[in-house]
């Protein structure tokens, strides 16, 4: 849990002089060995570990209990925490200061035993929330609810469209194989697909490829299939364990290739064969499924039909109808994830496809049937290999002096912009909030805002023979320093999170107001920001005026112009030569990402290496210039879903083993949502035009997407003088 100020202004009037947006970026399922193997400073930046005596406990902490056990407060339900206060009998909640009864059995009771309780020494843990004590042993009032006692096992099933061909169904079934390979050996799986009239279903359990089509029909406006799935094979054949029928799997997945027409129409009856699958995984009641679509085109038959738009100021964003708005609601309710896998360069029809994902928390990849062989494949099998959650359930709770103004996210909203469901749920998945006070009143005491975050993983196995899902729950507190001067709070700015806070608000703008508004916002952010600094920041110093662009005062901020403009220029501000399926994919893409990937998304790093492989300079200017070499060197540009490795004279462009130039290629494919395409090439050092493949990266040089970047800072700083001077 990061902030966009990781020192909180004491005020409303402090926040609004200093035009920063003011929230934060949520990770529920950041993964816990990147907290406990972090060095204690940059734990306390993920877990904001403030009180003292966590240090001091923490190689005495014996005691992590069962969240049932755990303590909540009576009055506004928040977790006990290393920041509560012990008084007599009672223990004094951090958040809304409610006095809590502590029982003579209490875990609590004992001063000793505090000392060694996992909830008091560490504002970041993550209980086993499963049915495991008896209702008897909880005496605490307000205790967290006992999980289900039904031991959940995760069920996944691929809709696959058969419309696209042969070096389509290709790329789809070798990636399937990898899925299956990868998925756990616990879970179930099965195979649905969508023809061009008619909606397939396998038995997998079948020794042998058993497939059913049922054809679907048009009744007016509408298109139903003939037969309910169940009807045709019953769940309990249409999905099975992948440890008992593995080979049967591999079988039915291979055989898909028999199954495509050997014309290639691109008109799947995606619509009929969605609604049909959600409408069987509804008679099962909540459960954990994860829906894998595979498209090579937009649906093209009856209900859900999607026909081509054209950009243009954000208005070919909206989406053309409600159906699949309507289905995504209806997954979410019955906790059913789906993830949108495209194959195809051509339109798909994302804009209104979208809500499959982003209503249920699920991905968005799209692929080129030009992509490498293995980059389908390779995605599939490492996002396989990390934890996942179902049904997910997180409220945000913030000291009485603050509120939860709004969070973004593939979410659905609970009762109150405090609480919302996230039905599926990654390592990478961010949700963002804003806070605000709830009135001009300055509050002695240091707020302090915790998450609850309470989900079904499938990444705690080793608890579980079986490996079945178990219930979780994830709390993370955070106690806040406050400042009251506009200097120290400028210099508490945390610039990657301050970005990914206005991308999602210009996301938000652009479908709803147009891109040319959201351009605007852009500017004025940053033109507002520069006007706010320069008043508060050299009359605080009793200086003369000064516009100084590089914040020298504030060093924290010195890297947010660049972020700007790195925004400005991104595909999501992109001309009419962008296509809605284009935004709309890196939208999805910008929602979910952590602040530290966004950054590279929006601002490529360019490093460069010497011919041993040693690292000269790992921040390199984004800039045509800074290439314009002739001695051998590599260069190394990192635009996160592409990475390009240039190598100028007779070097090798890979490195040896043990180099820094080895490691950094290396590190390109790791610890990222989607596999980076690493493109290599070599330019003699008489020929810069090579470069032309990277060209589009290089933004701070003037291109198609916009102006330079010291066009944009002198632009900037003219629209500033005359805020100031008016």
């Amino acid at each position: 849990m990061l902030f966009s100020l990781e020192r909180f202004p004491a005020n409303r009037s402090l926040k609004d002089q200093c035009s920063l947006p003011w929230g934060g970026v949520i990770r529920p399922l950041h993964p816990l060995s990147d907290v406990m193997d972090l060095p204690p400073t940059q734990q306390t930046s993920l877990s904001n570990q403030n009180a003292s005596s966590a240090s001091t406990t923490s190689s005495r902490r014996t005691d992590t209990p069962h969240a049932q056990l755990l303590a909540l407060c009576t009055s506004c339900g928040a977790a006990i925490n290393p920041f509560v206060e012990f008084e007599s009998s009672q223990w004094i909640c951090s958040l809304c200061q409610h006095h809590n009864t502590i029982t003579g059995n209490s875990r609590y009771a004992s001063v000793m035993t505090r000392a060694r309780l996992t909830e008091l020494t560490s504002p970041f843990f993550d209980y086993s929330a499963d049915l495991e004590v008896s209702p008897e042993q909880s005496t605490i009032p307000g205790s967290v609810p006992l999980g289900d006692s039904r031991m959940d096992i995760p069920t996944y099933i691929a809709l696959v469209d058969l419309t696209g061909g042969e070096s389509y169904i290709d790329l789809v079934i070798s990636g399937l194989l990898a899925l299956l390979e990868g998925l756990p050996k616990y879970g179930r799986f099965g195979i649905v697909t969508a023809s061009q009239n008619s909606v397939g279903i396998f038995d997998i359990t079948s020794p042998y490829p058993h497939y059913k089509a049922v054809a679907a029909r048009e009744e007016g406006s509408t298109t139903v299939t003939s037969l309910m799935l169940h009807e045709v094979i019953p769940f309990s054949r249409m999905t099975a364990s992948i440890a008992s029928y593995s080979d049967q799997m591999s079988n039915s997945i291979e055989s898909l290739r028999s199954l495509i027409s050997s014309t290639p129409t691109c008109a799947p009856a995606f619509g009929p064969a969605l609604k049909s699958l959600i409408s069987t995984i509804s008679l099962h009641g909540p459960c954990s499924v994860r829906v894998l679509t595979f498209l090579s085109g937009p649906p093209s038959f009856g209900v859900g039909v999607l026909r081509p738009v054209q950009l243009s100021n954000g208005s070919g964003l909206a989406p053309t109808c409600s159906f699949y708005q309507e289905q995504a609601r209806e997954a979410a309710k019955f906790c059913a994830c789906i993830d949108l896998i495209i194959v195809s360069d051509g339109f798909v029809g994302l804009p209104t496809l979208r809500f499959l994902a982003e209503l249920t928390g699920g991905i968005i990849r799209v692929y080129s049937p030009a992509s490498p062989e293995g980059s389908l494949p390779h995605d599939l099998y490492q996002w396989c290999s990390h934890q996942h959650s179902f049904r997910g359930e997180m409220k945000i709770l913030t000291s009485s002096s603050l509120k939860v103004l709004n969070t973004t996210g593939s979410i659905s909203r609970g009762s109150s912009d405090t609480t919302c469901s996230i039905t599926g749920g990654d390592p990478y998945q961010c949700i963002t909030v804003t806070f605000d006070y709830i009135s001009s009143f300055i509050s002695e005491e240091k707020p302090v805002v915790q998450v609850l975050y309470t989900y079904w993983s499938t990444g705690f196995s080793d608890e579980d023979p079986a490996g079945r899902l178990r219930k979780r729950l994830r709390v993370y507190t955070r106690r806040v320093d406050m400042c009251t001067s506009s200097r120290d709070l400028y210099q508490s700015c945390n610039p990657d999170v301050v970005v990914n806070l206005l991308s999602h608000k210009i996301m938000r703008v652009s479908l709803e107001q147009g891109l040319s508004e959201a351009r605007l916002l852009i500017q004025d952010f940053l033109v507002l920001l520069f006007a706010n600094y320069v008043e508060s920041i050299t009359t605080t110093q009793g200086a003369q005026r000064a516009l100084d662009l590089s914040f020298p005062l504030s060093p924290s901020l010195r890297t947010l112009p660049p972020l700007v403009f790195g925004l400005l220029k991104s595909p999501l501000m992109g001309t009419d030569a962008i296509t809605p399926d284009t935004w709309i994919y890196y939208h999805s893409l910008c929602s979910s990402l952590p602040s530290e990937l966004l950054h590279i998304l929006l601002y490529p790093t360019l490093s460069v290496f010497d011919a041993q492989g040693a690292l000269i300079s790992s921040s390199v200017s984004l800039s045509c210039s800074s290439l314009d070499i002739n001695e051998p060197q590599v260069f190394v540009l990192d635009a996160l879903t592409k990475a390009f490795v240039i190598s100028v004279g007779d070097v090798c462009c890979m490195g040896t083993n043990g180099t820094a130039l080895a490691d950094a290629v290396a590190s390109l494919v790791h610890n990222r949502p989607c596999v980076t395409s690493v493109i290599t090439f070599q330019r003699p050092t008489s020929d810069s035009s090579t470069f032309l493949p990277i060209l589009e990266y290089l933004i701070e040089d003037e291109n198609s997407r916009g102006m330079s970047y010291q066009q944009f800072t002198s632009f900037i700083g003219t629209e500033v003088i005359k805020v100031t001077h008016h």
